[in-house]
Protein backbone atom coordinates (compact mmCIF):
# COMPACT_ATOMS: atom_id res chain seq x y z
CA UNK A 1 0.00 0.00 0.00
CA UNK A 2 1.39 3.57 -0.70
CA UNK A 3 0.41 5.62 1.49
CA UNK A 4 0.64 10.16 2.15
CA UNK A 5 3.85 11.62 3.49
CA UNK A 6 4.06 13.82 6.26
CA UNK A 7 4.62 16.62 3.41
CA UNK A 8 1.83 15.63 1.01
CA UNK A 9 -0.67 18.35 0.14
CA UNK A 10 -2.64 16.68 -2.36
CA UNK A 11 -6.32 14.85 -2.16
CA UNK A 12 -5.38 12.12 -3.96
CA UNK A 13 -8.78 11.12 -5.26
CA UNK A 14 -9.79 14.76 -7.07
CA UNK A 15 -6.05 14.60 -8.56
CA UNK A 16 -4.96 11.08 -9.61
CA UNK A 17 -6.59 9.31 -11.94
CA UNK A 18 -4.45 6.23 -12.08
CA UNK A 19 -1.31 4.09 -11.41
CA UNK A 20 1.62 2.14 -12.87
CA UNK A 21 4.45 0.68 -11.68
CA UNK A 22 7.69 -0.75 -13.54
CA UNK A 23 10.60 -2.91 -12.53
CA UNK A 24 12.25 -2.50 -15.96
CA UNK A 25 9.11 -3.90 -17.69
CA UNK A 26 5.41 -3.06 -16.67
CA UNK A 27 3.92 -4.47 -13.83
CA UNK A 28 0.27 -5.81 -14.84
CA UNK A 29 -2.28 -4.73 -12.03
CA UNK A 30 -5.39 -5.91 -11.92
CA UNK A 31 -7.15 -3.50 -9.73
CA UNK A 32 -6.36 -0.03 -8.06
CA UNK A 33 -8.30 1.97 -4.92
CA UNK A 34 -7.44 5.72 -4.79
CA UNK A 35 -8.22 6.94 -1.68
CA UNK A 36 -7.27 10.48 -0.51
CA UNK A 37 -4.56 9.25 1.63
CA UNK A 38 -3.58 5.59 0.19
CA UNK A 39 -3.48 3.68 -2.91
CA UNK A 40 -4.36 -0.44 -2.98
CA UNK A 41 -3.21 -2.55 -5.44
CA UNK A 42 -4.04 -6.10 -6.05
CA UNK A 43 -1.70 -8.08 -8.61
CA UNK A 44 -2.57 -11.61 -10.63
CA UNK A 45 -0.51 -14.23 -8.92
CA UNK A 46 2.95 -14.10 -10.79
CA UNK A 47 2.88 -11.17 -12.12
CA UNK A 48 4.56 -9.54 -9.65
CA UNK A 49 7.31 -11.90 -8.17
CA UNK A 50 10.58 -11.01 -6.29
CA UNK A 51 12.84 -14.22 -5.99
CA UNK A 52 13.58 -15.67 -2.96
CA UNK A 53 17.06 -14.05 -1.55
CA UNK A 54 16.73 -11.15 -4.36
CA UNK A 55 15.32 -7.48 -4.92
CA UNK A 56 13.80 -5.35 -6.99
CA UNK A 57 13.88 -1.53 -7.69
CA UNK A 58 10.09 -0.44 -8.52
CA UNK A 59 9.02 2.59 -10.44
CA UNK A 60 5.88 4.05 -9.15
CA UNK A 61 4.16 6.34 -11.84
CA UNK A 62 0.94 8.13 -11.44
CA UNK A 63 -1.20 10.20 -13.91
CA UNK A 64 -3.08 13.07 -13.02
CA UNK A 65 -6.69 14.18 -14.55
CA UNK A 66 -6.67 17.23 -16.69
CA UNK A 67 -8.46 19.57 -14.62
CA UNK A 68 -9.00 20.98 -11.12
CA UNK A 69 -5.02 20.99 -10.61
CA UNK A 70 -3.49 23.48 -8.21
CA UNK A 71 -0.01 24.90 -8.60
CA UNK A 72 2.50 24.16 -5.99
CA UNK A 73 0.83 21.17 -4.78
CA UNK A 74 3.26 18.34 -3.10
CA UNK A 75 2.49 14.94 -3.58
CA UNK A 76 5.12 12.61 -1.05
CA UNK A 77 4.38 9.43 -1.38
CA UNK A 78 5.47 6.44 1.81
CA UNK A 79 5.50 2.99 2.17
CA UNK A 80 5.25 2.46 5.98
CA UNK A 81 7.51 -0.02 7.43
CA UNK A 82 5.48 -2.01 10.03
CA UNK A 83 2.19 -1.29 8.48
CA UNK A 84 3.06 -1.93 4.41
CA UNK A 85 -0.12 -3.96 3.27
CA UNK A 86 1.96 -6.60 1.23
CA UNK A 87 -0.19 -9.58 1.53
CA UNK A 88 1.97 -12.89 0.00
CA UNK A 89 0.36 -15.20 -2.36
CA UNK A 90 0.02 -18.55 -0.74
CA UNK A 91 2.89 -20.22 -2.84
CA UNK A 92 5.26 -17.53 -2.29
CA UNK A 93 7.95 -16.67 0.91
CA UNK A 94 6.29 -14.44 3.56
CA UNK A 95 7.28 -10.99 3.70
CA UNK A 96 8.54 -9.92 6.94
CA UNK A 97 6.12 -7.88 9.71
CA UNK A 98 8.17 -4.91 9.60
CA UNK A 99 10.44 -3.63 7.04
CA UNK A 100 13.90 -3.10 8.78
CA UNK A 101 14.88 -0.32 7.16
CA UNK A 102 12.47 1.97 8.09
CA UNK A 103 9.66 3.78 6.00
CA UNK A 104 10.31 3.92 2.52
CA UNK A 105 9.60 7.66 1.46
CA UNK A 106 9.72 9.53 -1.83
CA UNK A 107 11.40 13.30 -2.56
CA UNK A 108 8.33 15.85 -2.11
CA UNK A 109 7.36 16.20 -5.70
CA UNK A 110 5.88 19.82 -6.66
CA UNK A 111 3.31 20.10 -9.19
CA UNK A 112 3.78 23.34 -11.56
CA UNK A 113 0.47 24.10 -13.63
CA UNK A 114 0.91 25.99 -16.62
CA UNK A 115 -2.09 27.80 -18.32
CA UNK A 116 -2.87 26.76 -22.35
Amino acid sequence: MIKSAANNTVDWTDNIQGVTLSNGSTITIQSVDIQDTAISMVFDPGDFSIPDGTNQDINLGIYLYGSNLTDNEVFAFRIDADDHGFINDISGSLLTQTFSGGDVVSNDITLAVTAT
